[in-house]
Protein backbone atom coordinates (compact mmCIF):
# COMPACT_ATOMS: atom_id res chain seq x y z
CA UNK A 1 0.00 0.00 0.00
CA UNK A 2 2.87 2.36 0.67
CA UNK A 3 4.34 1.63 -2.79
CA UNK A 4 1.20 3.01 -4.42
CA UNK A 5 1.81 6.43 -2.90
CA UNK A 6 5.41 6.67 -4.14
CA UNK A 7 5.81 8.09 -7.66
CA UNK A 8 7.80 5.95 -10.06
CA UNK A 9 11.31 6.93 -11.15
CA UNK A 10 10.08 7.63 -14.70
CA UNK A 11 7.46 10.06 -13.42
CA UNK A 12 10.05 11.91 -11.33
CA UNK A 13 12.44 12.11 -14.29
CA UNK A 14 9.73 13.31 -16.66
CA UNK A 15 8.65 15.96 -14.16
CA UNK A 16 12.23 17.14 -13.80
CA UNK A 17 12.81 17.33 -17.55
CA UNK A 18 9.52 19.12 -18.10
CA UNK A 19 10.44 21.59 -15.36
CA UNK A 20 13.79 22.28 -17.00
CA UNK A 21 12.14 22.72 -20.40
CA UNK A 22 9.59 25.06 -18.88
CA UNK A 23 12.31 27.12 -17.22
CA UNK A 24 14.90 27.29 -20.04
CA UNK A 25 12.98 26.40 -23.19
CA UNK A 26 13.05 23.31 -25.36
CA UNK A 27 15.72 24.59 -27.76
CA UNK A 28 18.23 25.39 -25.02
CA UNK A 29 17.63 22.04 -23.32
CA UNK A 30 18.04 20.19 -26.62
CA UNK A 31 21.25 22.06 -27.47
CA UNK A 32 22.62 21.43 -23.99
CA UNK A 33 21.88 17.71 -24.27
CA UNK A 34 23.52 17.53 -27.70
CA UNK A 35 26.58 19.39 -26.45
CA UNK A 36 26.85 17.00 -23.50
CA UNK A 37 26.73 14.03 -25.85
CA UNK A 38 29.30 15.41 -28.27
CA UNK A 39 31.82 16.75 -25.74
CA UNK A 40 31.63 13.78 -23.40
CA UNK A 41 34.91 13.14 -21.62
CA UNK A 42 36.46 9.72 -21.31
CA UNK A 43 36.21 8.59 -17.73
CA UNK A 44 38.16 5.35 -17.80
CA UNK A 45 41.63 5.41 -19.28
CA UNK A 46 44.77 3.56 -18.45
CA UNK A 47 47.69 5.83 -17.62
CA UNK A 48 50.19 6.50 -20.38
CA UNK A 49 53.10 5.65 -18.11
CA UNK A 50 54.13 1.98 -18.05
CA UNK A 51 53.00 0.00 -15.03
CA UNK A 52 54.95 -2.56 -13.07
CA UNK A 53 54.07 -6.20 -13.70
CA UNK A 54 52.70 -6.67 -10.18
CA UNK A 55 50.28 -3.75 -10.67
CA UNK A 56 49.20 -5.14 -14.05
CA UNK A 57 48.57 -8.51 -12.40
CA UNK A 58 46.51 -6.86 -9.63
CA UNK A 59 44.08 -5.35 -12.15
CA UNK A 60 43.90 -8.50 -14.28
CA UNK A 61 46.29 -7.61 -17.12
CA UNK A 62 49.04 -9.93 -18.35
CA UNK A 63 52.66 -8.96 -17.69
CA UNK A 64 54.15 -6.65 -20.26
CA UNK A 65 56.28 -8.49 -22.78
CA UNK A 66 59.77 -7.11 -22.91
CA UNK A 67 60.74 -6.21 -26.46
CA UNK A 68 64.06 -7.56 -27.64
CA UNK A 69 66.44 -5.27 -29.44
CA UNK A 70 66.82 -5.84 -33.16
CA UNK A 71 70.34 -7.24 -32.82
CA UNK A 72 69.22 -9.70 -30.12
CA UNK A 73 66.56 -11.17 -32.47
CA UNK A 74 69.10 -11.88 -35.19
CA UNK A 75 71.11 -14.44 -33.24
Amino acid sequence: MINILKPSVATETEATISDVIERYGAVRVLLGALRALVTRKETHRFPDAPMCDHLRRDIGLPPEIEQLAYWDRLG
